[in-house]
């Protein structure tokens, strides 16, 4: 009871002793950053009052990222008081000093705060340094190998990132201006690193080289990149450390004490000339390289019938562009032939400083007669960027002999006859002769029938037991495919689940002549499920998975996947596949 009591006198002194006061005020966690730098304001009000501050007086100049909100209550000398904290990051709108209005809660105003927005530039603005003389702290410096090229022409650009104090879990972006006018590949995964001194500051250098592509003509700037990081302010040790890929740093927990201070730079950029494509060479194939090969084979070298489908494939080498600057090549019409070219797969290599394409067409050819036909030669147009002239790189045309389709031939009886038995009734045998002749051909037929019995009966165990190991061979097979399709499916690996869809579909129809979505859907005969492969196959080409439902397409090809294979009479293997 004396419990009980000591608990209920201690809530009311609790309930009875919450002081009146009532305080409001706002600061800031720095006073000076760079352009797209965020500062946090913090808000904070003790008091009774559940209201939040009117933050409208902030808008005009920044841009609120995050709002946070906290509640503590405090119990100091016997008076209990309530006090509540709102965490709000802010992006300048404009650069300079920004001067904070006072914010209003209720009745009562805020303070007044200032924040300096400095411009952003190669060299960081470092707080511990007013004037960054005798050499920056940090700077992000870039060269370009030439500025005046071709529309699509590759040129060669070098970002190097001077670090005298040790950055820490930093990224570098291509700024969202450069976006729209360049195609950039990286020409390494991992930056080359160095140290220096340099007026008498010691320097860690990392650079990292890229291949670059202008993808307007006339006067642009170059590209511009931005760097967002922070190194460690009363840290123990001061060194770069990077991690295993410049473009994604990774957290170093040696640096885990000490104070965060924040990092940005962005390039220095330079006009660069762009000269358009050259008269008579349209935008649709304009392609100025520093080499080209090409070439083309067939998926067989005999056998071509009329109705049978035959690939084509070609291959094109082009060195000094990217995948995504490829043109459209024409495939010309050849008499004979019903011609359906697939999309092109691109494979993309660097070579000697070059990004070199590799584009492989799969061209499904249908031959409409027989006799002898030739595939036309194929002309690539290219612009030769050594001697400034248009080149035109020719694909030999290619001879094949196409038979007649498959005839069924009548069976020839003329040439044929029946072996007759002759019978000499003049041959005079006795009656007991003929008796026993015909006793022991009974019993040499009866000996030889139990011994076929015997080979039979084993003949059809191994038959059947063949059979068995076959269908589990096949069975387990199956499942390993169609498992290699879902997983690719769900590791977003679609050229990966394109390749085991074909192989599956090979292996569940026994047809080896699959070669596309367009054949899987012919022999599944499932409306859904085709959409879904046309999708998969635009996904393939566009990179971007807009309509496409992983989930959805394992579902219906799970579906697909148990349905039995109807088998029907030998037909035309593509009949009617590419209307």
């Amino acid at each position: 009871m004396k419990l009980i009591n000591s608990i209920c006198f201690f809530v009311l002194l609790f309930f009875s002793s919450i002081a009146r006061g009532e305080d409001f005020n706002v600061s800031l966690d720095k006073n000076v950053i760079t352009e797209g730098g965020t500062v946090f304001l913090t808000i904070e009000y003790t008091g009774d009052s559940d209201n939040n501050p009117d933050l409208s007086s902030l808008q005009s100049d920044f841009q609120i990222v995050s709002n946070s909100t906290s509640d503590r209550i405090n119990y100091i000398n016997g008076v209990v008081s309530r006090t509540r904290k709102w965490t709000v990051g802010l992006k300048p709108l404009r650069k300079g000093k920004i001067t904070i209005k006072p914010i209003k809660f209720g009745n009562l105003i805020s303070n007044y705060e200032e924040v300096e927005v400095k411009e952003l530039s190669d060299v960081a603005y470092v707080p511990d340094s007013k004037t960054n003389f005798n050499a920056p702290y940090f700077q992000l410096e870039q060269t370009l190998n030439k500025d005046d090229v071709y529309l699509h022409e590759q040129m060669l650009l070098t970002v190097t990132l001077y670090d005298s104090l040790g950055l820490r879990d930093g990224v570098i972006n291509l700024s969202d201006a450069s976006k729209n006018d360049w195609v950039i590949v990286p020409l390494s995964s991992k930056p080359i690193k160095k140290e220096d001194v340099i007026n008498g500051k010691r320097m860690f250098l990392s650079t990292l080289i890229y291949a670059i592509f202008p993808q307007k003509s006339g006067k642009i700037k170059s590209p511009e990149f931005i760097f967002d990081g922070y190194y460690l302010k009363h840290a123990q040790s001061s060194f770069t450390d990077f991690g295993e890929d410049f473009m994604m740093f990774g957290i170093d927990f040696r640096g885990a004490f000490g104070e965060k201070v924040p990092v940005r730079m962005k390039s220095k950029t330079q006009i660069i000339n762009v000269k358009p494509n050259i008269d008579g060479i349209s935008l649709r194939h304009w392609m100025p390289l520093v080499d080209l090969e090409a070439k083309a084979s067939l998926s067989q070298n005999s056998d071509f019938k009329v109705g049978d489908a035959f690939n084509y494939i070609v291959e094109i080498k082009a060195s000094g562009i990217s995948k995504d600057l490829f043109p459209n090549i024409d495939f010309p019409y050849s008499n004979g032939l019903k011609m359906y070219p697939e999309k092109p797969e691109f494979k993309e290599e660097l070579i000697d400083g070059n990004v070199v394409t590799t584009a492989t067409y799969n061209i499904v050819y249908i031959p409409s007669k027989d006799g002898e036909i030739s595939i036309s030669p194929i002309n690539i147009s290219w612009f030769n960027l050594n001697t400034k002239k248009e080149e035109i790189y020719q694909i030999p045309a290619t001879n094949i002999v196409v038979k007649p389709g498959n005839i069924t031939q009548p069976y020839d009886f003329d040439n044929n006859s029946l072996d007759e038995e002759v019978i000499d009734n003049n041959i005079d045998k006795t009656e007991t002769n003929i008796e026993e002749k015909i006793k022991e051909a009974i019993k040499e037929k009866l000996n030889i029938m139990q011994y076929l019995r015997q080979i039979a009966i084993a003949v059809i165990g191994l038959a059947v037991l063949f059979v068995l190991l076959y269908l589990l061979k096949r069975n387990k097979i199956k499942n390993s495919y169609s498992k290699d399709v879902i997983n690719a499916i769900y590791k977003h690996d679609y050229a990966l689940a394109k390749a085991n869809l074909l192989k599956w579909a090979k292996n569940k129809y026994n047809d080896d002549n699959i070669k596309n979505f367009m054949m899987i859907s012919k022999h599944v005969n499932n409306a859904d499920f085709e959409k879904q492969l046309d999708l998969l196959n635009k996904l393939l080409y566009s990179n971007t998975e807009d309509g496409f439902n992983s989930q959805n397409f394992v579902k219906l090809f799970k579906t697909v996947n148990k349905t039995k294979v109807v088998k029907y009479k030998k037909q035309e293997i593509l009949p009617n596949l590419y209307k």
